[in-house]
């Protein structure tokens, strides 16, 4: 535990954390509510839809999500880098 403390004071992060105001634990408070918001209407609705049959149009269309997702993530990581 001393060392990932050693590691965090070089890299001033320990002191970044001191210097945080009451502005930016609140964003980080609200970031979090929402993403435990958006678990639980992940888990009612994946409970709800439990046992629903999905056509085969279904599966076509999520993997083409899935795949243009992948494309647009994929040409915009080689536009940063």
């Amino acid at each position: 535990m001393n060392r990932i403390l050693q590691e965090l004071r070089w890299r001033g992060l320990l002191s970044s954390a001191r210097e945080m105001g009451i502005g930016s634990y609140a964003i980080i408070a609200v970031l979090l509510g929402l993403l435990v918001l958006a678990i639980i209407i992940a888990v009612v609705g994946w409970s709800s839809a439990a046992g629903t049959p999905v056509p085969l149009a279904g599966y076509v269309a999520m993997a083409i999500g899935v795949l243009v997702s992948i494309a647009v993530g994929s040409g915009l990581m080689a536009l940063v880098f």
